[in-house]
This record gives C-alpha cells, sequence and structure tokens, in this order.
C-alpha cells in the first residue's frame, strides 16, 4: 500500500506486550498488508521473547487498532487526520485531567450524543474509547468462536497492546513502551493501541476467484465460501452484521478437498447475544442471514432484498443457480 506512516514501514521493530505481568518483546515488520480502513494490518517476524509467544522467528500477521492511522473511524466521526500536534494537544488535555473527565461522561451514559463541534483534541480522545471499544468486539468474537480457530477462522496466538507516548509523536522512531504512565497524564489508555497477534494465511479473498484459480475449480470454491460462513455463524450467541467475500481468505491446504483451505477473518462487524429472546434473537439471525448475505455478494452483481417487516435490517434471497455442497465443510476439520 501507498502513503505507508515511517513509523509502520519495513525493517521497524515495534513493542508488544500481552498482559502487564509479562515482558513486552519486539516484532520486527516485513511488510504492510492490505488495504488500511478501520485498522493497521501488518505481517511481522517475532523476535526473541519471554512472553510464550511460541513463533519465534516466523512470519504473523499483527492488526492494530491504531487511531491515528484509520480513515474510516477518523472520518465516520469527523476526525482530522492524525498530526503530531494533534497529539501533543491530547497529551495536555490527558494531564490536566479533562479527558478523564470526557471518557468517563461516554463511558457512563451510552445513549450520549457524539459532539461534531468538539476541539480536536477531544475527538481523538473519544475515537480513542471508541476503538477500543471495537477491538473488544472482535475479541470477544474470537472467544466465543474459539473452536473454530486454526480451522476456519484464524488460529489468535494473542492479544496484545502497544504503547505510545511523546518519543513516538514525531512518527518516524519505533514506539516504545513507556516506564512512567504518569507521563502520560490522567488517561494512559489512550496511548494504548490494542490489537491481535495471529497465524498468518498466504492465500487470496474469495472476490479474486475467477483471477486466481482453474474455472473447474470457481463453483466449488464459492460452494465452500458459502457454507463456511455458514458454519462458523451457526451459532446461537453471534451475529455478524457485515459479511464480505474480500475478507473470506482460500489458501493452500493439501489436507483439505481440493488442496484449499476456506478462513473466515474480520469479526468486528459483530452482535453478542445480550437480552435478546430465544424469538428475538431468531429473527435477527433471519434478517441477517449471514449465509444468504456472502452468497448474494459472490454474484455479479449482488441482489439485496430490502424486507419491510426486517425494520430496515438487510435481508437476502438466494438464487436458484447456486448448489451447495454443505458436506465439504467438514474436510476441514
Amino acid at each position: 500500500m501507498e502513503n505507508i506512516p515511517p513509523c509502520y514501514q519495513k525493517g521497524q521493530r515495534l513493542t508488544l506486550q500481552v498482559s502487564a505481568d509479562q515482558e513486552p518483546f519486539e516484532v520486527v515488520i516485513e511488510r504492510a498488508y492490505g488495504t488500511w480502513r478501520n485498522s493497521v494490518q501488518l505481517l511481522v517476524k517475532v523476535l526473541e521473547n519471554d512472553s510464550d509467544i511460541e513463533v519465534t522467528g516466523k512470519l504473523v500477521f499483527l492488526k492494530l487498532y491504531d487511531r491515528r492511522f484509520s480513515p474510516t473511524f477518523r472520518e465516520r466521526w469527523d476526525v482530522k487526520p492524525w498530526t503530531p500536534a494533534i497529539e501533543e494537544d491530547l497529551l495536555e488535555f490527558s494531564m490536566a485531567g479533562s479527558a478523564r473527565d470526557a471518557l468517563d461522561a461516554w463511558r457512563d451514559n451510552p445513549q450520549m450524543e457524539y459532539d461534531f463541534s468538539a476541539p480536536d483534541y477531544h475527538k481523538e480522545a473519544l475515537i480513542s474509547e471508541i476503538m477500543a471499544e471495537e477491538f473488544e468486539k472482535e475479541s470477544d468474537a474470537y472467544s466465543v468462536l474459539r473452536a473454530h480457530q486454526g480451522k476456519f477462522i484464524p488460529r489468535l496466538i494473542a492479544s496484545v497492546m502497544m504503547q505510545i507516548g511523546p518519543v513516538s509523536m514525531v512518527g518516524n522512531e519505533p514506539l516504545p513502551l513507556l516506564d512512567d504512565p504518569l507521563i502520560l497524564g490522567h488517561s494512559p489508555e489512550m496511548f494504548e493501541i490494542d490489537g491481535f497477534l495471529m497465524v498468518y494465511y498466504e492465500g487470496f479473498p474469495a472476490t479474486e476467484i475467477a483471477c486466481q484459480s482453474d474455472p473447474g475449480d470457481w463453483q466449488h470454491l464459492k460452494n465452500r465460501c458459502v457454507a463456511t460462513v455458514g458454519h462458523v455463524m451457526d451459532s446461537d450467541a453471534i451475529l455478524h452484521e457485515d459479511i464480505r467475500p474480500k475478507n473470506v481468505v482460500i489458501t493452500p491446504d493439501e489436507h483439505c478437498v481440493r488442496n484449499f483451505r476456506i478462513i473466515m477473518t474480520d469479526f468486528r462487524s459483530t452482535l453478542m447475544r445480550d437480552t435478546e429472546t430465544d424469538q428475538e434473537w431468531a429473527d435477527m439471525k433471519k434478517r441477517y442471514d449471514e449465509k444468504g448475505m456472502m452468497q448474494v455478494k459472490l454474484e455479479n452483481p449482488p441482489r439485496p432484498r430490502r424486507d419491510v417487516e426486517s425494520q430496515g435490517y438487510r435481508s437476502y434471497t438466494a438464487s436458484a443457480w447456486w448448489n451447495f455442497d454443505d458436506y465439504d465443510i467438514m474436510t476441514q476439520d
């Protein structure tokens, strides 16, 4: 990708930590991955460490919820592109204790309206909290879907945290782990970047089936992608609001049928069951219909159908030409 921030360019080292009671460890960036919209995505190698990270020296996938370089979140919440000056103002906001008051008010009142007219540093503080909430959603999803890890979804190696601060404001130094949290004021969590370290699967997205595989495999792979989504999301605890073919990866695997494994990725747009009754939850699953959503989006063009009775939720209809081989999904177990 173009315009990679200096701190995330190839060869840079990042300092990560699994938990407060474990020693930090370093990874070295091999290359950027994908198109950064919601998160920073990198291929990295884990260096020698004492944090029980069993993939030392191997290429792994690092996903970071870095508010500074997330165009989607910044555009959605009307936050200007990040600059060192904004970070300096944010630090002053934290040192004065005002950031703590703003964040507490946001956390204590889920119905609180976002103030689009607030100063840049105030919105920067709120976006740090919003992205932390998004990270927790995806973390919960990986926990609920633990049985599928390494089979139908990526295997999660560890949830990690990277601390940033004044030293990294210029954007061209490795991001250090600060020993003294007081240097970050009363809201040091604003300078903590959450993320995931996952097994990396070399392959191509379902959007590229036609150009990355033989014509004889096209229908089979489409069927497998749809079946994988249906299998993973066949749960009474979680639903996915935004299934996309680009987030389903087809990776070579000699142990799977036709030497392909299908991996479903990106669980940021998920909802966990809370207080819904069985009927309410069944209605929600029917409205979103993850399997049907994947099926329709693999067609060209997709044909969404808006159901008046669904209160605006997306609903999809299957096309007659699909011939599912759902039994194929079990060859990945």
